[in-house]
């Protein structure tokens, strides 16, 4: 019989952007994605995290929660801008706004105020943010 020489196979991506190209499934980028990138390279920052602190409308820097989050909307707008994110320096602060909350309620779990309040009032599941027993 025959000897069959091995292959060698193709070399593995050696980098994240190469290996980005070997996805199956693409989809093209969106203003969420956008949004949730800059959101959490913000997300240190104490000044753009008050905005997130309150669960009511008494405890929002502004008296509003959904004006705190306008607020973080525009951070977001600015940071773009700094970061050379035309599409989303561009974007209008409502479409901003719009984005950041489908961001926070529908990618990250107990970190929006509606989670975080029932969490404090024992309505909810216990926010993975808070480490203890509940009482």
């Amino acid at each position: 019989m025959p000897e069959q020489t091995l292959r060698r196979a193709p070399p593995l991506p050696a980098t994240k952007a190469d290996l980005a190209t070997h996805l199956t499934y693409k989809r093209a980028r969106t203003i969420i994605d956008d949004v949730q990138e800059v959101n959490a390279l913000l997300w240190d920052d104490p000044e753009y995290r008050r905005y997130f602190e309150a669960y009511s409308d008494e405890q929002a820097v502004s008296g509003d929660l959904d004006l705190d989050y306008f607020m973080a909307a525009q951070m977001i707008k600015a940071k773009a801008r700094e970061l050379g994110m035309e599409t989303l320096a561009n974007a209008k602060e409502k479409t901003i706004y719009k984005a950041l909350r489908r961001v926070i309620f529908g990618r990250h779990e107990g970190v929006s105020y509606k989670d975080r309040q029932e969490a404090a009032e024992g309505n909810g599941q216990r926010s993975p943010l808070n480490e203890e027993e509940p009482r």
